[in-house]
């Protein structure tokens, strides 16, 4: 659209200097529209519910026979996808901190390739429109400590759009 600047003086200033900061620039802040952000979708679940982990979900070896695979997409290219995990269970964070970082930057990680891959998050996420976590890969290390574990993902693409979903699962009482 258009704009029509004016400027209003309501008292008078002789013989002082008036200094006017060019170099700030007075933009507008562009909102985003909301088809535009990202998605974060655990498909057949709703994020906002908190999924009970149970005993009937390994088969005899103590294999995870499920899946949790939360689907990220993007209509511009990720530029940051960080899982920040936290539990009411102190034993759980510690075992998951000696593993890797308690929040983490997928785009841009601390750990090492192996490690990521061994927790089923992705190692190409930075610049892709779409990726995908795997949940399933940390089933064992959920399953060995009760309590509630919480995942919070958020995605930002290079437009600035961003997206938040918290992934809430429950073992034992």
């Amino acid at each position: 659209g258009t704009a029509t600047i004016g400027i209003v003086c309501d008292t008078w200033t002789y013989d002082e200097e008036i200094t006017f900061d060019t170099s700030a620039s007075l933009m507008e802040e562009v909102l985003v529209d909301d088809t535009d952000l990202p998605e974060i979708i655990w498909e057949g679940h709703d994020l906002a519910e908190t999924f009970e982990l149970t005993d009937d979900m390994f088969d005899a070896e103590g294999n995870f026979t499920s899946s949790i695979n939360i689907d990220i997409t993007a209509k511009a290219a990720i530029k940051s996808l960080v899982v920040k995990v936290s539990s009411d269970n102190a034993d759980f964070t510690t075992a998951y901190s000696e593993i890797m970082a308690l929040e983490e930057d997928l785009c841009a990680p601390t750990a090492s390739n192996t490690i990521l891959k061994m927790m089923g998050y992705p190692t190409d996420a930075a610049g892709a429109t779409s990726t995908r976590l795997k949940f399933a890969s940390q089933a064992e290390l959920l399953k060995s400590y009760e309590g509630t574990h919480s995942f919070e993902i958020s995605v930002m693409d290079i437009n600035g759009a961003e997206s938040t979903a918290t992934l809430t699962i429950k073992y034992g009482q």
